[in-house]
């Protein structure tokens, strides 16, 4: 089988690539989206350690100040609420990304075993086609070449029954009813 004129190895290989390179650059992105995250939730952790430091300095022991340091925390712990809520979306997506490549794994054998039953039918409807073609070659030879007639002569003594008078044959090897 040559791959070159192969539609249905070219089409499956290409199936292949676009998914594996579908794969390669979520994937990428999806890391790039994680370092992200961490980049920014380190730099919101360094404005609150930040922050901390501010109110510490500024509100010493006042309870007034307390009450605005604990809308702080609020605020941070809202924060760190946000980026969990936003590490489940990650977590789902690449659950969701999983599913999908397993479903295209699915597809891709499906149409492996397509390309293989139709790869069977058509050796099969090959086969039959050069056994028809052979059969009518045969029958064109047959045909432009016809055999010659071919004379056979009985000797006498063959049907032992019949008397040379009987059996058409001269004893001499000539034909007795040409006279």
């Amino acid at each position: 089988m040559d791959l070159s004129t192969n539609g249905d190895f070219w089409l499956i290989l290409s199936a292949v690539v676009s998914v594996l390179g579908l794969f390669l650059a979520l994937r990428a992105d999806l890391r790039k989206e994680i370092r992200n995250l961490r980049a920014d939730m380190e730099k919101r952790f360094d404005q609150v350690d930040r922050q901390f430091g501010q109110v510490d300095r500024q509100f010493g022991g006042m309870e007034k100040q307390f009450g605005r340091v604990d809308k702080r925390f609020e605020q941070v712990d809202k924060r760190f609420e946000q980026v969990d809520k936003r590490f489940e979306q990650v977590d789902k997506q690449f659950e969701q990304v999983g599913k999908q490549f397993e479903q295209m794994g699915h597809r891709i054998d499906r149409i492996e075993d397509r390309a293989r039953e139709n790869h069977k039918e058509v050796i099969g409807e090959l086969a039959k086609m050069k056994a028809e073609v052979s059969a009518m070659g045969a029958k064109l030879d047959e045909r432009s070449y016809p055999r010659r007639l071919e004379t056979v002569r009985e000797t006498r003594g063959e049907y032992s029954d019949q008397k040379p008078e009987e059996s058409g044959v001269d004893p001499d090897g000539e034909d007795a009813s040409i006279d």
